[in-house]
């Protein structure tokens, strides 16, 4: 077998690992929350990543063992290719999706802005003064800081709204309270 086959073998492998991984988890999820344990067990549901990634890993070492000992046709071999790809790419599409909708402007006051027209209305949002309360910093992974405004309309105050960014420069709603003192 060449180097260029090994290669081919493998990623293949791993494209079934994190086809599985990643739709395992989704699936599982939303079978132990509809049919076994409700919202109840949030523990079992930190749990999911890992069993799904180990499903995942014995399905590509099954694949692999299979593969390297000559015991798959290139049907198996080309089959599992093209439905982990395709799984992939759907997944890839519902997560971009998701991502996309949330975004509600570039700038924290357009996001607040807009957020606050489906609530009030255009034109009465005009009116609106955003005045920048607090400022957290949450460095994680895609999310950025939040930024909280307390919303006046001359003299009295309306609301509370944050908005949180997401990936570099993309803002979306993060928190609304109409609780203001």
């Amino acid at each position: 077998m060449s180097a260029r086959r090994y290669i081919f073998l493998i990623v293949t492998a791993a494209l079934v690992l994190l086809a599985v991984w990643l739709w395992g988890s989704g699936l599982l999820v939303l079978f132990l929350f509809l049919f076994l344990v409700g919202d109840t067990h949030n523990e079992l549901y930190a749990a999911v990543p890992y069993a799904s990634f180990a499903a995942g890993l014995a399905l590509a070492s099954l694949f692999l063992y299979r593969s390297l000992s000559r015991k798959a046709s290139r049907w198996f071999i080309r089959s599992h290719l093209w439905i982990a790809c395709l799984l992939l790419c759907v997944y890839v599409g519902f997560w971009s999706s998701n991502e996309i909708s949330g975004v509600r402007g570039t700038t924290p006051q357009a996001a607040a802005r807009a957020i606050l027209s489906d609530r009030y209305g255009e034109q009465r949002v005009e009116r609106f003064r955003l005045i920048e309360e607090d400022r957290l910093d949450l460095q994680r992974f895609g999310r950025g800081p939040t930024i909280h405004f307390l919303v006046e309309e001359g003299d009295s105050k309306v609301c509370r709204i944050g908005v949180s960014c997401r990936w570099w420069h993309w803002w979306t709603f993060a928190s609304y309270s109409t609780d203001v003192p």
